[in-house]
């Protein structure tokens, strides 16, 4: 709107154009609805990226584990081998190795058989602190070994000497096949992995 105001000597033209409560209200509502829309975008985009990074570091944990696994696996024996499930300790002897899995930590670790396993220095040893589960199972197969009497009056004096709370833990390979199932977690991202290995006989 414009107002004219005249004096003695000139006119004025006075403009009085400008935003009003109205305007500036929408305007600030739809600049809002921009950031917001903006800010969702980012948001995703940041959570996707997370969660891929996530599923990546995971995956990468578990290939990392398994080929440990493997490689101790299939350098023992049948004869060697045995699982002692503790509960919340859980340990594969394979020979010359000792798979190491405490469920209170989720740390899985690999030692040599010769060495004392001390929780103290399992960092020195350690492959991954995200599993979450270890289970080992003797599958019933045509390689099945079927000990000589000598061998199964060893084996008697064996048990006799170690005393029934670690026979009730002690599961002796029965075959040279062997399934061994895992869960590893990082964060929200979760993975299984159950996977058959043969254990070589001597």
């Amino acid at each position: 709107m414009k107002v004219m105001i005249t004096t003695h000597d000139q006119k004025i033209i006075k403009d009085n154009r400008a935003f009003t409560l109205i305007e500036m209200i929408i305007g600030l509502a739809i600049a809002s609805m921009v950031s917001l829309a903006v800010y969702s975008f980012m948001s995703v985009g940041t959570r996707s990226y997370e969660a891929a990074n996530l599923k990546t570091k995971v995956q990468k944990e578990m290939q990392l584990a398994n080929n440990y696994i493997e490689d101790v696996v299939i350098t023992g024996s049948v004869e060697e081998t045995k699982y002692i499930d503790q509960g919340v300790v859980r340990m594969l002897f394979t020979g010359d190795k000792i798979l190491y899995f405490d469920k209170s930590t989720n740390q899985f670790a690999v030692y040599n058989e010769k060495k004392e396993i001390d929780d103290e220095d399992i960092e020195d040893h350690l492959i991954t602190d995200c599993m979450t589960e270890f289970r080992v199972e003797f599958l019933d197969t045509e390689f099945e070994t079927t000990p000589s009497e000598e061998e199964s009056e060893e084996e008697s004096e064996k048990e006799s000497a170690t005393g029934p709370e670690e026979d009730k833990n002690t599961l002796y390979a029965t075959s040279n096949m062997v399934k061994i199932t895992t869960s590893y977690v990082v964060k929200n991202q979760k993975i299984n992995s159950e996977k058959i290995y043969m254990i070589r006989n001597k």
